[in-house]
């Protein structure tokens, strides 16, 4: 590996970490989208995808571990990461059968699971208002719960088992 001054390091592993920054998703990597469009300015320290894996605008662009992918009690983050693996595949797998070159998250459909996911959100210890006196770093700079996942096991499955075209924009 060589840094940014040119100084050579020999390494047989590289570990990329950002450290416990929970509600920077991707920070410090920078990604760019349609239109030049950058993730973290988009997100504005408040990081929203569709299912974890997809955001508009960011066509082809697939996050494991994602926004709201996270758990907080007695569930298994492998479990989340093999189904957000197997969601990205079944895109990738509709990609091949159809001959498109893209898919991009329709903003309306983004929009729509972020206000169910907030609102499940809301009704959990974790997504408690601070204003009640419970302070949490579950929250990201827009006050948002932005990590965890307020759903069950099997329903995070079942609405990650297959692709609906209709979710996205093909090209």
């Amino acid at each position: 590996m060589t840094t940014t001054h040119g100084r050579e390091h020999r390494a047989d592993v590289l570990v990329c970490a950002t450290g416990f920054r929970t509600s920077e998703l991707l920070a410090p990597i920078r990604v760019v989208g349609v239109g030049g469009q950058e993730l973290d300015h988009l997100w504005n320290g408040d990081a929203r995808a569709y299912l974890g894996p997809t955001a508009p605008a960011f066509p082809n662009l697939f996050f494991l571990y994602g926004p709201n992918t996270s758990i907080v009690v007695n569930e298994s983050i492998v479990y989340f990461a093999e189904c957000q693996v197997a969601y990205v595949l079944e895109a990738l797998r509709h990609l091949l059968a159809t001959g498109a070159r893209s898919l991009d998250c329709r903003p309306e459909v983004h929009d729509t699971y972020n206000v169910e996911v907030d609102a499940a959100n809301a009704r959990m210890a974790w997504g408690a208002p601070e204003a009640a006196g419970v302070p949490s770093w579950y929250r990201d700079a827009a006050g948002r719960v932005s990590q965890n996942w307020p759903g069950t096991l099997l329903e995070y499955w079942e609405r990650t088992t297959a692709v609906e075209p209709s979710a996205y924009v093909s090209s």
